[in-house]
């Protein structure tokens, strides 16, 4: 076996001997397609679960949407200043207003891109379960917005 092989069969063994060492948010990679497929709950078993608690969303929420929302919501977090289209800023009843439950769901679970909006919005779905974004849209609609979807 020359050299190079040699190296190669090292390094290549060595990589799937250590492969199931590496965590993926506290996962192990053989756990990443569930970790992936967290909240396969389709929008409409999501909203058919009770009411989303608002005090968990918003641990949930600073966690991990402050980063580019701002902690209060408004578009103004550090990751912000880097973004571009800008964070929606979530205090704005006049706009979040306009949004359905479905809509807010399917944005945080699919991302921007899911909805013709930027892609820079990532999906939440592989990593919040259907009862976290439920949480979360709680904590939007009470204390953030303080509104309610108003159909036009």
């Amino acid at each position: 076996m020359s050299k190079t092989t040699f190296s190669f069969f090292l390094l290549f063994t060595g990589t799937l001997l250590v492969l199931p060492l590496i965590s993926v948010s506290g996962k192990s990679i053989n756990d990443a397609a569930t970790f992936h497929n967290k909240s396969q709950d389709p929008i409409e078993a999501i909203l058919a679960k009770s009411e989303g608690n608002p005090a968990k969303g918003k641990e949930i929420f600073q966690a991990n949407c402050a980063a580019c929302h701002g902690p209060e919501g408004k578009g103004d977090g550090a990751a912000a200043a880097a973004l571009d289209p800008k964070p929606r800023n979530l205090s704005d009843p006049e706009y979040v207003s306009t949004l359905s439950n479905e809509h807010l769901i399917k944005v945080i679970s699919e991302g921007g891109a899911a909805v013709g909006k930027s892609p820079m919005m990532a999906a939440w779905g592989g990593i919040l379960s259907g009862n976290d974004i439920l949480n979360v849209l709680a904590y939007i609609r009470k204390d953030i917005c303080r509104c309610e979807y108003e159909a036009k």
